[in-house]
C-alpha cells in the first residue's frame, strides 16, 4: 500500500527536497507519484509550470515531474504544499523538514540526496554523478539563477537525454549567457550549438534575436522554446525584408509586430496539453514518428501571417499547426537543425518531447 510522506518547510527548499526523495525511491524501484495543491506563495518564482490539465504552478514544479516520471497531479488537500507518495516509506503519516534534508543539486540543477535519511530506514543516499562535461560549447541565451534554481525544466530535459542509452559522450560544456551580453556581444567563437528559453522576461529578446541570427548565419543547431521560436521567427522576418519586426509584447500594437496577441473570439490563453501536426517530410515529424504530438502550450501569442512569407525568405518555415490555424513550430530551411517551438517540450514526459532534445544533442556534439 502506498504510504505519504509530507515535505514541510519554504517552498524554494521543499520542492527540490521532495524531488530528491521521490528520485531516490524511484531509483530503488518504488512506484512514487507526486502532486501538490495552488501554492499560496511562489517565493520570488513566477507561476511557469504547465500543468497537463492547463493550470500554472510555480516554475520549479517540473523537479517532481523529472523524479517521478508522471504527470504531476494537481488535488492534494488545501495547505499541503508537496506531497510524495511513496511503497517503501515504513510511517504513513511521516513528516520530514525540507531545511534538514541532505540534498544537494548538480550541474544539471537535479537535486539528490546527499546522506541518509532519518525516518526512512531503507532509503540509502544515492547521489547522482555529476554530467561529465567538455565537449561542444552549448550556449543557452538566459540567467544561470533563472535556468538552474527557478525554471530548471530545460535543463532536466538536456540530462534526461543525456541519460539515455549511448548518450552519454554527447555531454556539452554548458554556457549560460544573459540576454544582455549576448546582444552587446554575440556568441563565442567556439560555440557548437544555441538553446533559446522560453519565459516572461522581454529582457532576454535583443539578445535571443542577436543570437538566432548568428546561429543561422553559422548553420549553429538551435533550439528555440516558446519565446525562443518568437524570437528565431522575427530575426527570420527582420533577415527576409521586414526589418522593424518585433514582437507585440516588446513594441505594442503595429503592423511590424512578428507575434500577435490572439483575437476576439480565439482562446486568449493557450494552456495545457493541445496537440499540434507536424508536416509530413519535417524533421520535427522524423523525429515524432507520428503526426501528432502533444505539447503543454502556455502563450497568449500567435505568428502574425502577414509577414509568413519574410519569414520564409529569412530562411525559416513553419512545419506544425494546430487546429485552429496557429502556427506551433518552425524549422530552418535548407537542412542543419533549427527547430523553434510554440510550446513547452520541455515540460512533456512523452517520446517525442524527449527525441527532440536527444537529437538536439546529437547535432551540437556533431
Amino acid at each position: 500500500m502506498a504510504e505519504r510522506i509530507a515535505v514541510t518547510g519554504p517552498l524554494q527548499l521543499a520542492v527540490p527536497a521532495a524531488a530528491a526523495i521521490a528520485r531516490a525511491l524511484h531509483a530503488a524501484g518504488s512506484a512514487v507519484d507526486a502532486w501538490c495543491s495552488e501554492p499560496g506563495e511562489t517565493d520570488g518564482h513566477a507561476a511557469e509550470f504547465v500543468f497537463a490539465e492547463g493550470r500554472l504552478g510555480r516554475s520549479d514544479l517540473s523537479l517532481l515531474e523529472w523524479a517521478t516520471g508522471r504527470a504531476l497531479r494537481w488535488d492534494t488537500p488545501s495547505g499541503t504544499a508537496t506531497l510524495v507518495i511513496a511503497g517503501t516509506c515504513t510511517d504513513a503519516k511521516l513528516v520530514l523538514n525540507a531545511a534538514e534534508l541532505p540534498v544537494q543539486r548538480d550541474a544539471y540543477a537535479r537535486p539528490f540526496l546527499a546522506g541518509p535519511v532519518r525516518g526512512l530506514p531503507t532509503l540509502a543516499a544515492t547521489p547522482t554523478p555529476p554530467m561529465r562535461q567538455g565537449g561542444k560549447l552549448l550556449v543557452i541565451v538566459g540567467a544561470a539563477a533563472q535556468l538552474t534554481n527557478i525554471y530548471p525544466a530545460v535543463l532536466l530535459r538536456l540530462a534526461e537525454a543525456l541519460d539515455q542509452p549511448g548518450n552519454a559522450g554527447l555531454a556539452p560544456r554548458l554556457a549560460f549567457l544573459p540576454g544582455a551580453e549576448v546582444a552587446r556581444s554575440g556568441l563565442p567563437a567556439a560555440t557548437a550549438g544555441v538553446l533559446l528559453p522560453g519565459g516572461a522576461s522581454m529582457e532576454e529578446v535583443m539578445g535571443q534575436l542577436r543570437a538566432a541570427d548568428e546561429a543561422h548565419a553559422r548553420n549553429l543547431p538551435t533550439l528555440g522554446l516558446c519565446l525562443g521560436m518568437q524570437c528565431m521567427a522575427t530575426a527570420a522576418m527582420r533577415r527576409g525584408g521586414a526589418p522593424t519586426a518585433m514582437l507585440e509584447e516588446v513594441s505594442g500594437p503595429g503592423a511590424q509586430c512578428s507575434f500577435l496577441r490572439h483575437p476576439k473570439g480565439a482562446a486568449p490563453h493557450r494552456l495545457g496539453a493541445q496537440v499540434v501536426a507536424p508536416q509530413h517530410g519535417s524533421l520535427l515529424a522524423k523525429l515524432n514518428d507520428s503526426t501528432a504530438w502533444s505539447v503543454r502550450m502556455n502563450h497568449r501569442f500567435r505568428l502574425n501571417l502577414e509577414l509568413l512569407s519574410a519569414m520564409q525568405r529569412g530562411g525559416l518555415e513553419p512545419v506544425a499547426w494546430s487546429q485552429d490555424g496557429i502556427c506551433e513550430a518552425v524549422e530552418r530551411a535548407g537542412g542543419g537543425f533549427g527547430i523553434g517551438v510554440q510550446g513547452h517540450p520541455e515540460l512533456g514526459l512523452a517520446a517525442p518531447d524527449q527525441a527532440l532534445f536527444a537529437a538536439f544533442l546529437r547535432a551540437v556534439a556533431g
